[in-house]
């Protein structure tokens, strides 16, 4: 990997940074001149490693480098930022990308529709670079989770609406939420999830693990209570009883004996499985109650 002469770097990127700010394709370009000079074009993955998602391999300080000088002149228009984003990933490489991501991520609350029709065709594209993926959920996500709808512009996408891949996408971006302060409509992203947990694809067993851990440590007294409804109606409880093992692994100690008794003792008697079958459903297998 060729060696950065951080002061050097820096000089340029001042230089750089001093200029007019050029047409928009012209700027991508000169950004990706950047990392073509430090471009690592012997890069060779060790036989333990699965990174192939198309990169410079320049050294991670020009990345940050970049951004520190880019930052400083964003254009002004909300528009204009937008295209600088999609001309960063157009590159296809994950340096350039990581950069889109911090772009995209600048724009105001009130732009939350132009960035979503970005962040979630991107977020599909880079489920083989993690580097890039951490980039979207971090940076891009801000104006979503600022705006206040990114529970219901993820919607349509959970399980069991779409197929496997967008859903274990969808679960992913979910993941910000819990994570996020500013946060707290528990009511409504349970109601999002009933139907997927009543309804288990095993194939996203670890999608639903993580999220429902981020979860469980923001909300536990709300959490606990939501899984014992949905362990007692879910189609799946073989998949259902595997995601809560995992979530009992990890809990706080003063829940974690909860989660397992869902486990442990959870045998509904003959006479409760009557009782449970003769409450009215939606069509979707969720309590017409709950549904409401």
């Amino acid at each position: 990997m060729p060696a950065v002469a951080l002061r050097a770097l820096r000089r340029d990127l001042a230089r750089w940074a001093q200029q007019p700010p050029p047409a928009i394709p012209q700027w991508a370009e000169e950004i990706a001149g950047f990392f073509q000079r430090y471009a690592n074009l012997v890069y060779r993955p060790g036989e333990q490693v699965t990174d192939l998602a198309p990169a410079y391999h320049s050294p991670p300080i020009l990345t940050l480098e970049l951004w520190r000088a880019l930052q400083h002149r964003l254009p002004p228009k909300a528009e204009e930022r937008l295209a600088l984003s999609e001309a960063l990933w157009a590159l296809e490489r994950r340096e350039p990308r990581v950069l889109a991501a911090r772009v995209l991520g600048t724009l105001p609350a009130s732009a939350g529709e132009a960035v979503f029709v970005r962040f979630w065709p991107w977020l599909q594209d880079a489920r083989w670079d993690a580097t890039v993926e951490r980039a979207l959920l971090h940076h891009a996500a801000q104006p979503l989770l600022a705006e206040g709808r990114l529970l219901e512009r993820l919607e349509p996408f959970l399980p069991p609406q779409t197929e496997s891949t967008q859903a274990a996408r969808a679960l992913l971006a979910l993941r910000l939420l819990p994570q996020h302060e500013g946060f707290d409509n528990t009511p409504a992203l349970f109601r999002a999830l009933h139907s997927g947990l009543v309804h288990l694809d095993p194939e996203l067993k670890p999608e639903w693990a993580m999220l429902l851990r981020a979860i469980v440590d923001r909300w536990p007294a709300e959490a606990v209570p939501f899984l014992r409804r949905v362990r007692a109606i879910t189609r799946d409880e073989k998949t259902m009883d595997w995601i809560l093992r995992r979530l009992a692994e990890t809990a706080p100690p003063n829940w974690r004996s909860r989660i397992t008794a869902l486990i442990q003792t959870y045998q509904p008697t003959p006479s409760g499985r009557a009782a449970a079958a003769s409450k009215p459903r939606t069509d979707d297998g969720k309590d017409a109650s709950y549904a409401a």
